[in-house]
């Protein structure tokens, strides 16, 4: 498996992290210094079509809380389900 850290682009020394490296479905996504830290590993797995599951160390996969969407809406880490709250993909800009 490869693993990445996932940069927020406001601040490069920001990467996206799975709260305390936690395997509880439903734990919080936040941001967090860069360091080797496994909460700050996320991992692809195709999903079809383009699409992509990303995956928190743990194996929880990031997904939009409550399947909702919206401005403003969390994202979480949660026990991998096969979703579309689960499906991300990804668009140049």
């Amino acid at each position: 498996v490869v693993y990445y850290h996932i940069e927020s682009q406001i601040n490069a020394t920001q990467v996206m992290d799975n709260t305390n490296n936690s395997s509880t479905s439903g734990s919080n996504v936040q941001t967090y210094a860069w360091s080797t830290g496994n909460g700050l590993r996320w991992s692809l797995a195709s999903a079809g079509s383009s699409n992509y599951y990303i995956k928190s160390y743990t194996g929880l996969c990031l997904d939009l809380a409550g399947g909702s969407v919206g401005n403003g809406k969390n994202i979480q880490a949660y026990t991998c389900n096969n979703s579309t709250a689960q499906k991300w993909k990804f668009v140049e800009v």
